[in-house]
């Protein structure tokens, strides 16, 4: 077991998915475009 002095498990960041291929689910687009700038709101910019 690790202690704060050497924590073990914070060695490297793990990938939450291993596949980064996933396309993002439409209601993180929808929250992607609500926290864009106003100007930056129009839909389909792909």
């Amino acid at each position: 077991m690790s202690t704060p002095a050497d924590p073990a498990e914070y060695d490297e960041v793990q990938l939450l998915e291993e596949d980064e291929n996933i396309p993002p689910r439409p209601e993180e687009e929808a929250a992607d475009l609500l926290r864009s700038e106003p100007a930056d709101r129009t839909p389909d910019q792909h």
